[in-house]
């Protein structure tokens, strides 16, 4: 190898070459220097690399090898129970406890839920034997019969190892098979009542609900029913006992009807015939004969009108009652009422008031029967109201409808006695009314006579300090004639 350089004097002009020659010797020695550092750095690195996977051997993947091998075991063995078992101090350590931690919670788990499936089979077991129900549980796919309880196997009247096997059909709803409501249908649950099959072939109705469940990961069908027979037995009593009440009501109506019209003539003449010889017209009579003649006409007449409400209550039970419907004016037959109950006012000092809305003039209903409902409720009012006490009549338009109240300020009703107002022949219990007389048939007949009209009534009452009556009527109607319905 050769190096050159330029020399220069004082004045730094080149002055000189300076030629420096070396053997090639040491640059052969630097390359085997080189070529040994490297060889050995290479045995260095392979030798490094053996210890290090030595070390890594021993102190990772051999313990990573026994933790696979512990969790396939676990897997495999499906036991809980078991738990990874890994020595030292690190995060493969830390690992290892974290899943020994997890099967721990999932082995309590497991015996929580193995608990409750206990307790709840007992219970099931207890339900199933001591229902009051037949119970019969069913492969949904198959409809074979799997288990059936005590009841279910008295009412079928086999040996429970006699009907499990068989396919339901056999002995529930027998006539329906490939009908089911659940497996064929598509319903969720099913509560009918259907007819099961005992050994005799003799058909029993039963009340059936069926309900679809999963057990183990099979469908099932759990049918529950009730043997009807009793319940069936008690309708057919109560049906004919229905029918033979109705047959006796009906004769009732008819007998009433009857007599009623038997009673009327001979009633007519004593009425008539006493009336007559009061006015002397046969002669005259002393005040004696007077007062007694008196009673007997005041008698008859009392007798007469309790005979023609016991006629009107019968032909509107018989459905025999006929309303002839036209225009009525209210002021009139305001006037009309407070004529005929005036008397009875006066008799006790009661003040009598009619008033009226001026926006309502007529109401289309029949004449007569209204009069004899303002009547019956305004002599009801005067009957329970002291003497001195009054009582207020008023009409108005509600909703296109008649409303009619009678308010007295008399003794009210107790509430054991309102339940008892509106029925045929009802009376007021209390010791306090006793003493005043009647047939209990007036309201009863208010009522009638208002559903007649396709109308209401109602009322409300305190003891001690009076009540009010109030009945509403359509104002109009389009019908001629309405006829009570037998069933009203």
């Amino acid at each position: 190898m050769i190096g050159t350089e330029i020399l220069t004097d004082i004045n730094g002009y080149p002055a000189q070459f300076l030629d420096i020659e070396m053997s090639r010797a040491i640059h052969q020695q630097g390359v085997s220097v080189l070529r040994y550092m490297f060889y050995a750095m290479i045995y260095i690195g392979m030798a490094y690399f053996i210890v290090l996977m030595i070390s890594v051997e021993g102190s990772l993947l051999s313990r990573m090898y026994s933790l696979n091998k512990n969790l396939k075991k676990i897997t495999i063995d499906g036991s809980l129970s078991s738990r990874v078992k890994i020595d030292g101090n690190d995060e493969l350590t830390e690992l290892a406890d974290n899943i020994n931690h997890m099967l721990e919670s999932l082995e309590e788990n497991e015996k929580r839920i193995q608990q409750i499936e206990l307790e709840n089979k007992i219970k099931f077991e207890k339900t199933f034997l001591n229902s009051i129900c037949g119970i019969l549980i069913i492969d949904a796919d198959t409809h074979i019969i799997v288990e059936t309880n005590p009841v279910a196997a008295n009412l079928i009247g086999l040996k429970e190892e006699e009907i499990i096997g068989n396919v339901c059909h056999k002995f529930v709803c027998p006539a329906e098979k490939g009908k089911c409501p659940i497996t064929d249908l598509g319903s969720v649950v099913d509560r009918s009542e259907r007819m099961i099959l005992n050994k005799n072939g003799k058909t029993i109705p039963i009340l059936k609900s069926v309900v679809p469940v999963r057990i183990s990961g099979k469908d099932y069908l759990i049918e529950s029913f009730m043997d009807l027979t009793n319940v069936k037995s008690a309708e057919e009593e109560l049906i004919q006992a229905k029918i033979i009440a109705e047959s006796a009501n009906r004769a009732k109506s008819t007998f009433l009807a009857n007599m009623s019209h038997e009673l009327r003539t001979p009633l007519n003449s004593i009425i008539g015939f006493s009336d007559i010889i009061l006015e002397g017209m046969t002669g005259e009579i002393n005040d004696e004969q007077s007062k007694y003649l008196g009673y007997i006409s005041a008698s008859g007449h009392h007798l007469l009108s309790l005979i023609n409400n016991i006629l009107d209550l019968s032909k509107i039970e018989a459905g025999k009652f006929d309303l002839n419907l036209e225009p009525v004016f209210i002021e009139s037959l305001f006037a009309e009422v407070k004529e005929l109950i005036l008397p009875l006012a006066i008799k006790k000092s009661i003040k009598v008031n009619f008033s009226t809305d001026s926006n309502i003039t007529q109401v289309y209903a029949d004449r007569i029967q209204l009069k004899q409902i303002l009547f019956n409720l305004l002599s009801n009012a005067i009957k329970f109201t002291p003497k001195d006490g009054k009582v207020d009549t008023f009409a108005e338009l509600v909703s296109d409808r008649l409303r009619v109240s009678v308010k007295d300020n008399g003794i009210g009703i107790s509430e054991e006695n309102k339940k008892e107002l509106f029925h045929p022949f009802a009376q007021l219990s209390s010791a306090t009314n006793n003493r005043y007389e009647g047939t209990g048939l007036g309201l009863s007949l208010v009522k009638k006579f208002v559903e007649l009209h396709n109308g209401k009534v109602w009322f409300e009452s305190e003891l001690g300090k009076g009540s009010i009556f109030i009945f509403e009527l359509p104002l109009d109607s389009d019908r001629e004639k309405t006829t009570l319905d037998a069933d009203s």
